[in-house]
């Protein structure tokens, strides 16, 4: 991560090392194109693909860009950087940050707006029918306290997003919750 190998010189251009934590460090928020149903779905309802129903998600929800761009959109990332991580982290353009290889700076970095993914969800369709004709429910799993706050603010966006679609909070039929997932089953769930 330093210029011609040397660790005590300059880091290599858009990678900073804080004393006394020299190391490179990158979080995600990962989209499951298809999930896999399984018999007890600790993770909320999967439904088959394309097939919608409130209190869950068809298989291949994330699959849908829509849906994807709303999420992301959701994802407050001033909030992350300044109140969560005071300040010492920032936002790359791709999901490595810049001064690594393969980085496009070029590529637009995704903001927070809660009307611009509202009307993502408002273009999503499955098999002809509107993603708010029916809602979703979904779990948004992670690992460790500071993901937890992450977690904890995507949920509150999802459901604020869900109440202004459908006028009231009695109404909403976006349901996002968030769930601590112990270590030994989060890798393989992710799987």
């Amino acid at each position: 991560l330093h210029v011609g190998n040397d660790r005590f010189g300059p880091t290599l251009p858009g990678i900073r090392l804080n004393y006394p934590i020299p190391s490179l460090s990158i979080s995600s928020f990962h989209m499951t194109f298809f999930a896999e149903p399984t018999l007890l779905d600790p993770y909320g309802k999967i439904y088959a693909n394309d097939t919608l129903a409130e209190d869950g998600i068809p298989a291949n929800f994330f699959a849908d860009s829509n849906v994807r761009k709303a999420f992301t959109h959701l994802i407050n990332h001033s909030y992350i950087i300044n109140d969560l991580l005071l300040g010492e982290a920032y936002q790359p353009n791709t999901f490595a940050p810049s001064g690594l290889p393969y980085v496009y700076p070029d590529i637009t970095k995704y903001y927070y707006d809660e009307a611009l993914a509202q009307s993502y969800f408002e273009a999503v369709q499955f098999s002809g029918t509107p993603l708010t004709n029916v809602g979703f429910s979904v779990k948004i799993c992670y690992y460790g306290s500071l993901f937890g706050s992450i977690a904890g603010q995507l949920v509150s966006s999802v459901n604020k997003v869900g109440e202004a679609i459908y006028g009231s909070p009695i109404l909403n039929k976006f349901h996002a919750l968030a769930l601590a997932i112990p270590w030994n089953k989060y890798l393989p769930a992710i799987d």
